[in-house]
């Protein structure tokens, strides 16, 4: 039995502002934390409770105009593939990121 703090979760973010420092901090914090960006203001990723408690703090604090929207949509890993969302969060390019290093022993030798 997995602890329940030790849960991946599939979170959402986006966000509105008119200030470009306020994007551009929040857009850090997302890459930071390995969301990965689907549309302009809009990140997704897995996370751990502690980990989006955190992040959604620090948003939640950066985003406080008068115009500021800031939005966080949470749900289970294994409930993720059951949603009708589409094929980004479905299919997200961190599940198929299986790179192989091949070394040519060729390019080494001079012509």
């Amino acid at each position: 039995m997995v602890a329940m703090n030790r849960l991946l979760f599939t979170v959402m973010i986006s966000w509105q502002t008119r200030n470009r420092r306020r994007a551009g901090r929040a857009e850090r914090w997302c890459r930071d934390y390995g969301l990965i960006q689907l549309h302009k203001r809009l990140y997704s990723g897995k996370l751990y409770p502690a980990e989006r408690k955190k992040l959604d703090r620090k948003m939640l604090g950066l985003f406080t105009g008068r115009y500021d929207r800031y939005c966080s949509f949470v749900m289970c890993s294994s409930c993720a593939p059951n949603s009708l969302a589409s094929f980004e969060i479905h299919n997200p390019p961190w599940l198929d990121s299986q790179y192989e290093i091949v070394h040519n022993e060729d390019s080494s030798k001079e012509i």
